[in-house]
């Protein structure tokens, strides 16, 4: 989940048809650092590509599917508290709840709010991952 799937080294050489759109946590580091993302609303997209690649890939049932379950609802439960610190009365939820996204105008975030939003995203204890 840290870095990209390495499909060619790991012989999955079908990942590249069934996955399409391929994300990685550290592509998400790299792109909050880059101010590549304006919204929260993106950042939480692809985090849940990452999950939802990695379901999509590996058969329901599966260790790796198990664990993004797992990790997706970690990551539902975290990124909701955040936004509620970082913007109290947000109505940005887009990219958390992967199964209830609603249809809610993304709002630009202020710098001091990304900063915060990704300070609080990387602190991540052994437990959450």
């Amino acid at each position: 989940f840290r870095e990209p799937v390495d499909w060619k080294a790991l012989g999955l050489f079908d990942y590249p048809q069934v996955v399409s759109e391929p994300m990685d946590l550290g592509t998400v580091k790299s792109r909050l650092k880059t101010k590549k993302y304006n919204t929260f609303a993106q950042v939480g997209a692809d985090v849940n590509r990452i999950w939802e690649n990695c379901k999509e890939y590996n058969r329901a049932g599966s260790d790796f599917h198990k664990l993004a379950v797992s990790l997706q609802k970690k990551w539902d439960d975290r990124y909701t508290k955040l936004l509620a610190e970082v913007r109290p009365s947000a109505d940005d939820s887009e990219g958390g709840k992967s199964a209830e996204k609603a249809a809610v105008p993304e709002q630009r975030a202020t710098l001091a709010e990304r900063k915060s939003f990704a300070k609080s995203l990387f602190n991540l204890s052994k437990e959450d991952a």
